[in-house]
């Protein structure tokens, strides 16, 4: 982690607000913020809203409660503006970090839901929450798995509800009722999709991914019928036409799966952090940040919500759609502090059961951080398809990867001929190659069987 960048003290405005960005009101319809009160704990959101011209938080100071080094395989950063002096840097600098702390419980309850090791990784490296109430709600959501009480929704939701519930009760809590709200319905949303899991990604060192469910064909019984008992002839095209039809569930399943509640909630950070290497000198997880230029200015976002648990690679099979309007509304709606607003994926293509949701998550963290084969910033062995030995796609060569065409280099046209065919590529080379060894194979074998039998009628002559 870099060291803290030395910043002066410079003289802001009064901001007029905490937190933006509602839900349930569109941002290109303007959406008022949530008032900065000497009273923000006892704050409750009303049908009407009303800017107030605020002061200094008196009851809204927080300490961050930083983690020894090494926690988490994390190291932790020394972070300047957490002090006496209430100005609204600070403030708004508070309470990003608590809200991602806020975030990252839920993250943890889910995990703890799914049965998975690990978490996703923290978006605030320095803000860590642990109450005993969050332990005993872990406890119970790990002992859920594959009992009646997963198929109950309102037992699920009130555990998710008390999550949000132990952050309202917490003497230094900031986050206004608005936004502790979005951020417990987001969760609550992915947990009820029961067609997607968390598992562990042993090839990410552990890191958590989020998956499609192995879907369990709908067979009739006559399929598990003992094999012994003689089928008639009616009951075999019975038989095979169920086979069938189970066959085209199960590809309707693969290519519409529900994606519902897989959505990021995006976080504006202060207008002062200026790009993600300032985010990640004041404490955030710059793995998760983004910037994004409007009217002259650089705003610096995160990535927050269950949408992150989905990793990032350059082919993908799912991603969402933020358009520039929403964005720019977002930062204006933020006037320079903090705003929210929620943004869903959509499915790109094919996705099989079990295979695992991946979507593609900036330039910035495909340069940085992303590891996969397919990013034009990496070092792939081959970009031939036949030496594609991802897990979890068939490659589609219908789809555009995101990686830049190498330029063609002008090649001597391959001459060699075997059993009359014309090899015109490395690729059709190896495979008819494949299919003469297999002929010379099949022809050996032939010649082999063939002297045994002849040996075997001539010992019989004898």
């Amino acid at each position: 982690m870099s060291k803290r960048k030395s910043r002066e003290q410079s003289q802001f405005p009064i901001h007029e607000s905490l937190s933006s960005g509602i839900e349930s009101l569109p941002l290109s319809s303007g959406v008022e913020s949530l008032p900065l009160s000497d009273d923000i704990n006892n704050f409750r959101i009303s049908s009407t809203f009303c800017s107030h011209a605020g002061g200094t938080l008196q009851n809204a100071k927080m300490q961050p409660s930083f983690l020894d080094e090494g926690d988490d395989g994390e190291a932790e950063t020394s972070i300047k503006g957490f002090n006496q002096d209430e100005t609204r840097f600070s403030i708004e600098l508070q309470l990003a970090h608590q809200i991602c702390a806020y975030e990252q419980t839920f993250h943890e309850a889910l995990a703890a839901f799914h049965g998975v090791r690990e978490p996703a990784i923290r978006s605030s490296l320095v803000e860590k929450v642990e109450r005993d109430e969050l332990k005993r709600i872990y406890q119970e959501l790990r002992g859920v798995k594959d009992t009646e009480k997963e198929k109950d929704i309102k037992y699920l939701v009130k555990l998710l509800e008390r999550v949000t519930d132990s952050q309202r009760k917490a003497e230094d809590n900031l986050i206004p009722e608005q936004l502790l709200k979005q951020f417990e319905t987001n969760f609550q949303n992915a947990i009820l999709n029961t067609q997607i899991e968390l598992r562990t990604c042993e090839e990410l060192g552990g890191q958590i991914g989020l998956f499609l469910k192995s879907q369990k064909q709908i067979r009739s019984r006559k399929l598990f019928r003992s094999q012994s008992q003689p089928q008639s002839q009616s009951q075999s095209q019975s038989q095979t036409q169920t086979q069938t039809q189970s066959k085209k569930l199960q590809r309707q399943l693969d290519l519409n799966i529900d994606i519902s509640g897989i959505e990021f909630i995006v976080i504006t950070l202060p207008i002062e952090i200026k790009d993600t290497d300032d985010a990640e000198d004041y404490g955030f997880n710059a793995q998760l940040a983004f910037e994004r230029q409007h009217n002259d200015k650089i705003t610096v976002m995160m990535e927050l919500g269950f949408g992150r648990s989905v990793n990032h690679a350059c082919y993908n099979n799912v991603n969402w759609i933020i358009e520039d309007e929403d964005i720019n509304n977002l930062i204006d709606a933020a006037d320079g502090g903090v705003a929210t607003q929620h943004f869903s994926f959509v499915q790109e293509q094919h996705i099989k059961s079990g295979e695992e949701i991946l979507a593609y998550y900036s330039d910035y963290f495909a340069k940085y951080f992303c590891t996969c084969k397919w990013g034009d910033e990496h070092d792939y062995s081959s970009t031939e398809p036949d030496d594609d030995t991802s897990p979890d796609y068939d490659i589609d060569t219908s789809k555009k990867k995101r990686y830049k065409k190498k330029p063609k280099i002008e090649k001597q046209e391959d001459t060699d001929e075997i059993s009359g065919v014309k090899l015109e590529s490395q690729s059709l080379r190896r495979s008819t190659r494949r299919r003469v060894e297999s002929n010379s194979a099949q022809t050996q074998m032939e010649r082999t069987l063939n002297w045994v039998k002849k040996n075997n009628e001539e010992s019989y002559c004898i």
